[in-house]
């Protein structure tokens, strides 16, 4: 399907997007307004590595602030975050997909951009939601600090996280 739509960048960087099928490209220059989501912590546990404490904080991401209510025949491009955020009522925001980096790593453009599917997703607006695959994550985390705290050293603990093994000893109901 083609159409044509105004783009309006809501983010604060200059998004350089490839031509399909060519090796051309177009940049679209920030619109002076960007839509953030405010963001809230709570503070769930403090865990020492190497010595040196750290915190571990859930993270909520409230309604976004500063989107413009939808516009027939715009498109919104925004942060991933802002996207999600607005996933169960707007289908009029864009996100970058595919990003394209240079030789050191940087961003430097997309060749696409995607959106949330809308029927899909729920959004989340400041209120912890264990079912969701990263109040999932942080859940389990936290439970395997508290359930391994002095039988294994805090730098063990940390690295089992990092490392993604302390996900083996999890099982869900439904595999058992």
């Amino acid at each position: 399907m083609k159409f044509k739509a105004h783009l309006r960048n809501l983010t604060p960087h200059d998004i350089t997007v490839k031509v399909a099928d060519t090796d051309e490209s177009f940049t679209i220059t920030p619109s002076g307004v960007v839509a953030r989501c405010q963001t809230e912590y709570i503070t769930v546990a403090q865990v020492v590595g190497g010595g040196d404490p750290f915190n571990v904080r859930e993270r909520y991401f409230n309604e976004p602030q500063d989107l413009p209510d939808p516009v027939e025949g715009t498109l919104y491009i925004v942060s991933r975050i802002v996207a999600e955020a607005c996933a169960d009522s707007r289908d009029d925001l864009l996100m970058v997909d595919g990003t394209i980096r240079d030789e050191n790593g940087r961003i430097i453009g997309c060749e696409a951009f995607a959106r949330w599917p809308v029927k899909e997703v729920k959004a989340v607006f400041g209120k912890p939601n264990r079912e969701t695959w990263w109040g999932q994550d942080a859940t389990r985390i936290l439970d395997y600090i508290d359930e391994h705290r002095g039988n294994m050293s805090d730098f063990e603990v940390l690295e089992d996280i990092m490392c993604g093994s302390y996900v083996d000893s999890f099982v869900d109901e439904g595999d058992e």
